[in-house]
């Protein structure tokens, strides 16, 4: 890997786009935190892109798919769920949805597990306030080719919601009603759509509990027992 000069920071490539890879991004990432200097940035076909501090308009929706995902897991051996987390995908892509879900390394998942989550995760949800045309442009190329399953963006200002499922390799627009989504991935993996566009953080856990109840989650389950490594 080639080092770059001390000087580049994330801020100053983000102005110029000069072109890194996921290598020399991960290296100016720790350079931050050793200097106690954070910045909230990802890296999109080698720009580094700087993203916008999250207020209470784009918080509250994050924190609804944060809940509902972290409670699937609680109910579900052998997934993984992060509210934000880094995924190195290829070698000029290294992208910060906000909020995924995978299938653990031991259950066989897609992605690999150590400091960042290496490959792609099964699920992946972006909350878009800003961003909707990187969201579903160059990040849903990304998320496409890389092998995520299924793609859920939810375009905050417009209240409503477009969801992907990877099929023959490229995402597919599925219809998304004002009713229940049902993961094709993650059986009993519910969402009450209505009750996610109206904040209605009781509502969605009470579908979701229905979901794990369901002979979906059931299903879901025993799948993953027979998948797991001894």
């Amino acid at each position: 890997m080639t080092s770059l000069p001390t000087t580049r920071t994330l801020q100053s490539l983000a102005e110029t786009k000069e072109l890194i890879t996921t290598d020399q991004f991960i290296e100016l990432v720790e350079q931050d935190i050793n200097e106690a200097r954070y910045s909230h940035a990802e890296l999109i076909d080698g720009i580094v892109v700087m993203n916008a501090a999250v207020g209470r308009y784009h918080g509250r929706p994050q924190q609804i798919i944060a809940t509902w995902l972290g409670n699937y897991e609680i109910a579900t051996e052998g997934v993984e769920s992060f509210p934000s987390v880094s995924l190195v995908l290829d070698r000029t892509n290294m992208l910060e949805p906000h909020a995924c879900l995978r299938i653990t390394d031991e259950y066989g998942g897609a992605s690999k597990g150590d400091q960042y989550v290496r490959g792609p995760a099964e699920l992946v949800v972006e909350i878009s306030v800003s961003s909707v045309d990187r969201d579903l442009g160059s990040k849903k190329n990304n998320y496409e080719q890389s092998g995520v399953l299924e793609y859920l963006v939810w375009r905050v200002e417009e209240g409503e919601f477009d969801y992907f499922s990877l099929t023959n390799g490229k995402f597919a627009p599925q219809a998304v009603t004002i009713g229940v989504l049902k993961s094709k991935i993650f059986g009993g993996l519910w969402l009450d759509v209505a009750a996610a566009l109206r904040l209605d953080i009781r509502g969605v856990m009470k579908t979701l509990e229905a979901g794990v109840s369901s002979p979906d989650h059931e299903a879901f389950v025993t799948s993953m027992n027979l998948r797991k490594r001894n």
